[in-house]
């Protein structure tokens, strides 16, 4: 409850600074300028996604070699992301104190509570919960809706697909899986199933992410399977019920699975 307090907080933060900018798509580079924070983005081989660092005046990095470039998905969320630690009293505390600099991976960060916080507040700040009911969430749900909040806010599908397990109106699962193994996972409040079929230890077979993994099948198309063929089912009944799962196929052999009811 403690946390999820704090995460609320943060939330609303993030949402009072975007809303205070009249654009649907946040201008992060104005909100630094105010602040009077440097970005710089550069070159840094695979040390980390962006960094923070206080001296004698605030500095974001950037680092390029990881796609996060100007204006791109991936370079707007890291940005947010560090200004969460800025706006985020105790991490812009942490950042004075010398605590600071943490490089953020964006992959890491489910792992550690404040890289949490600060993708919290990148999601919040990029997504803000007013500007995504008035654009998204007035139709019935399937991919083109994830699709349609990345092009409207620049952000990836995947943050577009965690925003939306967030504060979504329809019931969805998020797995985000690399070399046939489930790195993390997002269920939405209300998705009925609360645990995949082999935990973190492998992809089940009879899944579109299964099929990847074992048979090199690339399936584009939105597919019906069993929500036994991915999920932990009480009742044998339970396990015939239809969802729908959509991948994404990534690099370095991962796999984002997008699945609703």
């Amino acid at each position: 409850m403690i946390e999820n307090t704090r995460n609320i907080k943060i939330q609303e933060l993030a949402e009072f600074i975007a809303t205070e900018q009249n654009s649907t798509i946040t201008p992060l580079e104005v909100i630094a300028r105010e602040e009077n924070i440097k970005i710089i983005y550069d070159s840094y081989e695979d040390a980390f996604d962006g960094i923070s660092v206080f001296d004698t005046e605030y500095y974001v990095h950037l680092n390029t070699d990881r796609g996060n470039l100007e204006n791109t998905p991936r370079g707007r969320f890291t940005l947010a992301h560090e200004l969460g630690h800025y706006f985020i009293d105790s991490h812009r505390q942490a950042l004075l104190n010398g605590q600071f600099p943490h490089p953020s991976h964006l992959l890491d960060n489910r792992n550690n509570s404040i890289e949490r916080e600060a993708d919290c507040f990148a999601s919040s700040l990029l997504m803000p919960t007013e500007r995504l009911n008035n654009i998204c969430f007035k139709h019935s749900f399937d991919y083109s809706i994830l699709k349609k909040i990345s092009n409207s806010f620049n952000v990836s599908i995947t943050a577009a697909a965690l925003r939306f397990v967030e504060i979504g109106n329809h019931p969805i699962c998020v797995i985000f899986s690399q070399n046939n193994k489930p790195l993390w996972y997002r269920f939405s409040n209300d998705f009925h199933y609360k645990r995949l079929l082999h935990d973190k230890t492998k992809i089940p077979i009879n899944t579109l992410a299964g099929d990847y993994f074992n048979k090199g099948i690339k399936t584009v198309e939105e597919t019906i399977i069993d929500a036994g063929d991915w999920f932990y089912c009480y009742t044998e009944e339970s396990k015939e019920n239809e969802i729908i799962e959509k991948v994404i196929i990534g690099p370095n052999h991962s796999v984002l699975s997008i699945i609703w009811e």
